[in-house]
């Protein structure tokens, strides 16, 4: 019997008589998990597939939150890093909103003016301005990490699988940035 044969086979005693008998279920279970496997992460990719006026929104909202934060932060901290982190938010985001707005003006303008933000970063933005302190440098880090873990996500799914070419390569190419911003955010 050759190794492969050797590998599926699997010995078992009947009537007290050594038999090897290969056996197909090991087998077709990888497969059949493979295939579940392979259909799940198509299907998820599916789902999270946005379109380029929902990206365009997302992107906005996410930019304009940026900038706003940061310099509400240059305004409440007294923390050097916390303060030297917002201004190179507020800088490298502004170039961001422009560039979006450059890859895709009638898109940016159907998405709302930059610095509307979106009701979940209102409210965030809301809970900061009550903070002041070191409990403001806290919750601006924590949000500041899981903005840009989102932004992260966001760029990278519209990357791969956007449905407008001119905010595909947008997002490829700011991607890098968001996420040096994200390593940044984890020692902040």
């Amino acid at each position: 019997m050759n190794e492969h044969m050797q590998l599926l086979s699997c010995c078992s005693a009947k009537r007290g008589v050594l038999m090897k008998r290969p056996t197909l279920f090991p087998v077709c279970a990888f497969l059949a998990f493979a295939f579940l496997a392979f259909a799940a992460v198509h299907s998820a990719a599916a789902q999270q597939r946005i379109d380029a006026m929902t990206f365009t929104r997302m992107a906005t909202a996410s930019d304009s939150f940026e900038v706003q934060s940061s310099q509400l932060a240059l305004q409440r901290s007294t923390n050097p890093r916390v303060r030297a982190f917002a201004q190179h938010m507020i800088n490298d985001h502004s170039m961001t909103s422009a560039a979006l707005s450059q890859s895709a003006p009638m898109l940016t303008a159907f998405s709302g003016p930059f610095g509307l933000l979106d009701p979940k970063h209102a409210a965030m933005l809301s809970q900061l301005g009550a903070l002041s302190g070191p409990g403001f440098d806290r919750v601006y880090a924590q949000m500041q990490l899981a903005g840009h873990r989102e932004a992260v996500a966001l760029f990278s799914s519209y990357g791969a699988t956007g449905d407008d070419p001119r905010l595909v390569s947008f997002a490829r190419s700011t991607l890098p940035r968001l996420r040096h911003h994200l390593s940044m955010a984890r020692r902040l």
